[in-house]
């Protein structure tokens, strides 16, 4: 994670010599695999927990309301 604020954060993963970043907002989940990244939003309320899933770092951030923010990580 490199910034975080009421809109979402930034972050910036490095794995096996190649890179991946972005900007993930509140209520999204992005998930960082060997082959590259993908993310889903859900349509409102809160998204649950991200599926473990074999050789995935999955990533998720939901508004904690106030300006504060919950990340959630999964790893499989």
């Amino acid at each position: 994670m490199e910034r975080a604020d009421p809109n979402g954060l930034v972050y910036r993963a490095v794995s096996g010599g190649r890179s991946s970043s972005g900007n993930l907002q509140p209520g999204c989940t992005v998930s960082l695999t060997r082959s590259g990244q993908y993310s889903v939003c859900s349509d409102g309320g809160e998204p649950g927990p991200p599926a473990r899933k074999a050789g995935v770092l999955a990533m998720q951030v939901l508004d904690e309301g106030a300006g504060g923010l919950r990340l959630r990580l999964v790893s499989g």
